[in-house]
């Protein structure tokens, strides 16, 4: 609610916060997530429904969002020039994503034990000169 400027109290109006369904299409950025959100309009003279896509940019504070989770988003203070949006609820995750970061965290785990086992050999090679 927003207060009355001369602050007698004499009106109140109440501020509609806009909420949106759709589809995590970029989680690239560190806290961000673009979201694509499907609009539909009628056009009164063909009778017809279309729809088209907008793509909205939400803040995403623990970075919980991967690519195709379907998501809440909320309107709310500007947080940059294009994100004015944050992530209230992750309706449902995208069972591929779990995938391929839990494949993606196996193979850095594996890279990282290669890097650590070269790195002992090269210091036991240099010992031993």
């Amino acid at each position: 609610q927003l207060a009355c400027p001369l602050d007698l109290g004499c009106h109140s109006v109440e501020k509609m916060v806009y909420t949106y369904v759709g589809k995590v299409v970029s989680n690239k950025m560190q806290k961000s997530v673009v979201v694509a959100i499907d609009v539909f309009s009628k056009n009164q003279l063909l009778k017809k429904v279309f729809r088209h896509t907008s793509k909205i940019m939400a803040h995403d504070e623990k970075s919980q969002c991967d690519e195709g989770d379907i998501v809440r988003i909320q309107q709310s203070r500007p947080f940059s020039k294009n994100k004015a949006h944050v992530v209230t609820d992750v309706l449902k995750k995208n069972p591929e994503a779990i995938y391929s970061r839990r494949e993606r965290e196996e193979q850095e785990r594996v890279l990282r034990e290669k890097q650590q086992a070269l790195l002992k050999k090269i210091e036991s090679v240099t010992n031993q000169q």
